[in-house]
């Protein structure tokens, strides 16, 4: 345009619209960036949460078998030694499993 001349209304509402719209646009991309984002990371956490079910749940079984079939009352030190042994490595189990949960 020469200099002092005015923009025409159109050209000006027709400028104004597609600001608008770029507008629109720049905040549609960056809400989703962010919903992909977020749906990543929960995508994530399901994957972690499926790999320590699978490893997990065998465990849980075998512990509830061990559980229901109790204890047998020792009757020797040695007895009392192996029991000892086998709780406190059941405990120790336990609270590594804990940690996958």
């Amino acid at each position: 345009l020469p200099q002092g001349d005015k923009v025409p209304q159109d050209a000006q509402d027709y400028k104004d619209e597609l600001n608008r719209i770029t507008k629109y646009v720049d905040d549609l991309c960056t809400k989703t960036k962010k919903e992909c984002d977020s749906y990543s990371e929960d995508v994530k956490y399901w994957a972690e949460y499926r790999t320590g079910i699978k490893e997990f749940t065998p465990w849980l079984t075998n512990s509830e078998t061990h559980c229901n079939d109790g204890l047998a009352k020792p009757s020797n030190l040695d007895e009392v030694k192996a029991l000892h042994e086998k709780v406190s490595t059941f405990d120790k189990t336990c609270l590594q499993y804990l940690k996958v949960l």
